[in-house]
């Protein structure tokens, strides 16, 4: 197929089937979407009585907590959006490890709060468990389908 003077290849992978169809994908999707909405909401909403819970320091000017929220409330819906869209997994992935690598960094090298130890653990979690979801359901599908033509190794 040629797209914008280009030629593209697609591969056609019919034995993994739409991760979005998986139980397993989809409760934990939908949790972590849930998650991000709702923390999102609290910092917008409620900044201050955020970061006195989380053991910030006062006073803080609250743009940026604010700001922290509105981009955890997108972060939430894309997340939310992924339940239709099986592309927009590979986001939650991505999103989840460079937010424990942020979070142990900070906790561990720059004067956080001690709270952010937990968040980090939270989201390690969050990422094991949706990338063990994952693979269980990559496993499903090739079990299911069996071995690929490319796949049967060749003499």
């Amino acid at each position: 197929m040629v797209v914008g003077g280009r030629v593209a290849v697609e591969i056609p992978d019919d034995r993994v089937q739409d991760a979005t169809r998986d139980p397993l994908v989809r409760i934990v999707v939908g949790l972590i979407g849930i998650h991000s909405c709702v923390l999102g909401l609290l910092m917008l909403l409620i900044p201050g009585v955020m970061l006195r819970a989380a053991g910030f320091p006062e006073p803080m000017p609250i743009f940026f907590p604010s700001q922290t929220g509105i981009f955890l409330l997108i972060l939430g819906v894309c997340y939310l959006l992924a339940l239709s869209q099986a592309t927009l997994i590979s986001v939650i992935v991505i999103a989840k490890a460079c937010a424990v690598a942020f979070l142990f960094v900070h906790a561990a090298f720059l004067s956080a709060p001690p709270v952010i130890w937990a968040a980090g653990a939270g989201d390690a979690m969050m990422l094991i468990v949706l990338t063990a979801a994952l693979a269980r359901h990559a496993r499903r599908c090739q079990h299911a389908k069996g071995p690929r033509h490319s796949d049967v190794p060749r003499r």
